[in-house]
């Protein structure tokens, strides 16, 4: 009888140490959902910024960046030059 409630015993505490990290497990993974990383923060604020009109978040056209890879005249130009917004 002794074996078997030894036996008992550590299955039991085998057991409750997988639920208890099993547990911890799905406790990170839901605050993991619930949390941002800075990189979605980050992302997040870039896409507001291009919504409001961000002047580096416009698109630029290939003859722009081919001007710009040129470097015309030996200058650098903004992005209202090299859209033709001046």
């Amino acid at each position: 009888m002794q074996f078997g409630s030894g036996l008992f015993t550590m299955i039991n505490s085998i057991a409750k140490s997988w639920f208890t990290k099993v547990s911890e497990f799905l406790v990170v993974m839901e605050v993991s959902k619930i949390m941002k990383t800075y990189q979605d923060i980050n992302k997040e604020t870039i896409d507001r910024w291009v919504e409001e009109g961000w002047e580096w978040g416009k698109p630029t056209s290939h003859d722009a960046y081919i001007s710009a890879k040129k470097m015309e005249n030996g200058k650098f130009f903004s992005y209202s030059y090299m859209s033709g917004s001046t």
